[in-house]
């Protein structure tokens, strides 16, 4: 993977070069230094590392393979199932279940 091209790239072409900015390649706009996630990264590490590199969407990468992209939304969705999960289960040891 060279870059990823996001809003914020564009977003800040478009502040320094205006309108030029809409002539400019992918490869003229892109963040070239990404952070990425593997299969073994957990939730809480992707939230992290969005956290920290201010981004959010992650490449899932595997041996220089691109596997896919997580985004904020689906670190969100798992953390809600978690939360939903470990409120059913207090649910079910506080009424004895």
């Amino acid at each position: 993977m060279l870059g990823v091209v996001s809003e914020h790239d564009i977003v800040r072409s478009l502040a320094i070069n205006g309108i030029g900015t809409m002539k400019m390649t992918a490869g003229q706009l892109m963040t070239r230094v990404i952070c990425t996630v593997s299969l073994r990264t957990t939730v809480a590490q992707a939230m992290e590392q969005m956290t920290m590199g201010r981004v959010r969407h992650l490449p899932v990468m595997e041996h220089d393979t691109l596997l896919g992209m997580i985004s904020i939304g689906d670190v969100v969705k798992a953390c809600i199932m978690q939360t939903e999960h470990e409120v059913d289960s207090l649910k079910a040891y506080a009424s004895g279940a």
